[in-house]
């Protein structure tokens, strides 16, 4: 018997990380003597009258009645910041004629059939708007305005009129025309051709540059007048025209770049200690260091690790003071609320939420496991979750390092919401460790982990968390050959020493290499199998790893590429079972994506296996294998048909002859020389609703996510994609997805309003007779000037 080497130097600079989930940046910094230095500030403040602060908008109104909202975001912008522009319905909004709508008691419409932003400031050019021209609403652009209407013409379908209302049942759907849709259900569905109290309509506009004349507003926020210079304009029109004024506040800022402070954050709470049923107003002051003068019109962003924020972010009035609220998740409990100005000044405070709560923190928790995470210097590990239900969540985060310490955090995730937890400078006392994660809660949670390493992400790995511990667990994927380097990772989180037996499978006829290895307790260890000798050293392999107590697997692979260290690489979880089937969502071949099929047998009989290739437009190519008994096979997808050389595809693995397999999917991409690569192992059920936590699109690494759906059904599905935002707020568009078929969702085409910003999934097959979907999720990111030079993949969470 042998066990392992102390860990290896290289793979302590390696180890890709753990992490779990929530909340946001906790400094261990003191906070501020209640009220003194904020107090003191904004009486300095209030005789500096250099700068206005941002009056209360003025809706549009109808004959009196406000039915409209326009505001922009960031209040202050220079040349070349980018805004959004939202005009959103009031409830008391437009004027109501009669019409059709679903209803019990006959038809009628409320609302407004067109609505229009128009003539935009002459200081902006318009980038992007929302919502996108669809089967039903029909999107005029020019430079001034952006006009959306409901016409008549062809029926949209059932799958779109749920975007309007993706959570009506099929009965609501039995007539559908342009003016609504027919049902049985009084309010299940809202009128097709209409838009309706609480809709959005929005620009996405970045301020001109170099800033054209009569721009500056001299440091005051500037009221939108009706001559065509400043114009702010929100049109509505139902059966009769009609145009009203909303009021829209912002300043545009002429002065140079370079004079832009960098501010100072004060953080405050009263109370600092609070009843559960109470709430606490957060307040931060923003100031200009050098003098000490408030700094109006700043954004500042806020989090907090337990309990729910009124706004993630405020802007800063004329006293310099940005002002939130946070209230308590029901429970008690210490709430660390971080106020973010600028790119790096940062305060915290807490708050105590004392008395009894909702029993939360009681009973049996559901827990989710993570054995791979580090907070070395190389490595950031974030760990997301995303609460798909209607109420908000507390969340334990147990930390667990290679040193045998444990480290504890709390996080509210809002209902319909997410949170990251970034394990490097969000969890007090971690430091640097190899670090595996226990997440705990009351009610059901989706847990992701994402790993980026070298500070400028040139590489990553991403990976959903396991449900338990087991004392078998399997392993397709792996290789030791043409420079790529083999880990495996185990938590123990027992209190005794566990035995662990991995039988290595090589690729047929060569036999399995068995060896057992010692895992200390309440530790985590590491298996560099290209050292583990000879016949391990240059291989595929698959493996089998059999423990004497429960313990959580995984196994990593990186490739040192690009003359750097481990420039590309994947990550997964180990499997718990063997199986029959094995469904994969993601998959693309062509000159730049290489596609892998690992499939291992443990078994003592060959496996028949039978791979249905799906392709977007509903063609299937169905290819026959034989896998021998305890070895490993590889099928290279893009040579496996002229058809599957170049597209994208999702993959059904079916063992014919009931020999169980194992299988997983690795996805390397660059073309002749690799950069990056993904990996995720099959799902063995099919679906009907699935969700990730993870998720983000732009920022300064340029940041793309897709989700990944296979339908596998012989009937064509109707999907709605719901993405959760920090917030709890949340974004549906809806897709019909073809027969036994892969499809694609490329969120920063569907979901433009998602750029800069984190957020979770759902994804959601309705119907009378849903279709059965399988779900995943991709992220590529730049670096270095390479595009995709890193990229994760995970499999989605079914929910049912």
């Amino acid at each position: 018997m042998s066990t392992t080497s102390p860990v290896s130097a290289r793979w302590i600079i390696a180890a890709a990380a753990a992490l779990l989930a929530a909340g946001a940046p906790a400094f261990a910094q003191a906070p501020p003597a209640a009220g003194s230095a904020i107090d003191s500030r904004r009486s300095a403040a209030a005789t500096d009258g250099a700068t206005l602060a941002p009056p209360v908008p003025d809706p549009a109104r109808w004959n009196g009645r406000p039915w409209g909202a326009v505001e922009m975001e960031p209040k202050v912008v220079r040349a070349g910041d980018t805004a959004i522009i939202t005009a959103t319905v009031l409830p008391t909004g437009g004027p109501t004629t009669s019409g059709f709508s679903c209803g019990n008691y006959g038809w009628g419409v409320v609302g407004t059939s067109q609505v229009a932003l128009d003539s935009m400031p002459y200081c902006f050019e318009l980038l992007d708007y929302e919502p996108k021209a669809s089967e039903y609403v029909t999107v005029d652009v020019d430079r001034a305005r952006v006009i959306w209407t409901g016409l008549p013409g062809a029926s949209p379908t059932a799958s779109l009129a749920r975007e309007l209302n993706p959570n009506a049942g099929p009965e609501c759907y039995c007539h559908i025309d342009w003016w609504g849709a027919r049902g049985n259900v009084a309010g299940c569905s809202k009128p097709i051709g209409t838009f309706q109290a609480g809709q959005t309509f929005k620009l996405f506009v970045r301020a001109r540059t170099p800033a054209p004349s009569g721009c500056g507003t001299g440091g005051k926020y500037y009221l939108r007048d009706t001559n065509f210079s400043e114009p702010a304009r929100f049109n509505g029109w139902n059966g009769v025209g009609w145009s009203d004024l909303a009021e829209m506040y912002y300043r545009f800022d002429t002065s140079p770049t370079g004079s832009r402070p960098v501010p100072d954050v004060t953080v405050s709470a009263d109370p600092s200690s609070a009843d559960v049923a109470a709430t606490s107003t957060i307040t931060a002051l923003v100031t200009d260091p050098a003098s000490s003068s408030p700094m109006p019109g700043q954004t500042v962003s806020f989090s907090a690790t337990v309990g729910l924020l009124s706004a993630l972010s405020a802007v800063t009035d004329a006293d310099g003071v940005a002002t939130v609220t946070l209230r308590s998740d029901g429970d008690p409990g210490v709430a660390t609320v971080n106020a973010v100005a600028g790119i790096a000044a940062s305060d915290s405070t807490t708050v105590t939420f004392t008395g009894a709560g909702t029993g939360q923190q009681g009973g049996t928790p559901i827990r989710r496991y993570f054995a791979e995470g580090t907070t070395q210097s190389m490595f950031t590990t974030d760990i997301a979750l995303s609460n798909p239900g209607d109420t908000p969540t507390r969340a334990t985060l147990t930390f667990v390092t290679d040193a045998g310490t444990t480290v504890e955090q709390q996080v509210t995730v809002p209902a319909n919401g997410r949170r990251t937890v970034r394990l490097n400078t969000d969890v007090p006392g971690l430091g640097q460790a190899a670090v595996s994660t226990i997440v705990e809660s009351m009610t059901p949670l989706v847990a992701d982990r994402t790993i980026t390493w070298d500070g400028t992400g040139y590489g990553s790995h991403a990976e959903t968390a396991v449900a338990m511990p087991r004392t078998t667990w399997y392993f397709a994927e792996g290789a030791t050959h043409s420079g790529l380097n083999l880990f495996y990772l185990i938590q123990n989180p027992n209190d005794a020493q566990a035995a662990v037996t991995v039988t290595y499978l090589r690729p047929a006829p060569l036999p399995p290499i068995v060896k057992t290895y010692l895992v200390g307790p309440a530790s985590r260890a590491n298996i560099w199998v290209d050292q583990e000798g000879a016949e391990l050293a240059s291989t595929d392999v698959s493996a089998v790893l059999e423990s004497s107590l429960p313990v959580i697997a995984e196994r990593a692979v990186y490739l040192d590429a690009g003359g750097l260290m481990f420039g590309a690489g994947h990550e997964s979880a180990g499997i718990g079972d063997p199986s029959v089937r094995w469904f994969f969502a993601e998959g693309a071949t062509g000159p730049y994506f290489d596609l892998f099929v690992l499939v291992a047998n443990p078994g003592t009989r060959d496996a028949q296996v039978t791979a249905s290739y799906l392709l977007p437009d509903g063609t299937t190519i169905v290819k026959h294998y034989l896998v021998g008994a305890q070895s490993r096979f590889n099928i290279w997808v893009d040579h496996e048909d002229a058809a599957l050389a170049n597209t994208a595809v999702s993959t059904v693995i079916e063992s014919t002859n009931g020999v169980a397999v194992i299988a997983e999917r690795a996805l390397w991409w660059g073309g002749a020389s690799w950069i990056e690569a993904h990996n995720s192992a099959g799902s063995t059920t099919t679906g009907t609703k699935w969700a990730v936590a993870d998720g983000q699109l732009g920022g300064e690494r340029g940041i793309e996510t897709y989700l990944l759906v296979a339908n596998t059904s012989d009937h064509a599905g109707m999907v709605a994609v719901t993405l959760l935002f920090e917030d709890g707020t949340t974004r549906v568009r809806g897709y019909d997805v073809p027969a036994r078929s892969r499809f694609n969702v490329n969120v920063a085409n569907e979901f433009p309003s998602a750029t800069g910003k984190r957020f979770g999934a759902v994804v959601q097959s309705l119907g009378t007779t849903p279709a059965q979907i399988v779900v995943e999720r991709a992220m590529y990111s730049n670096a270095g000037g390479v595009n995709w030079a890193a990229g994760s993949n995970a499999l989605a969470t079914k929910l049912q």
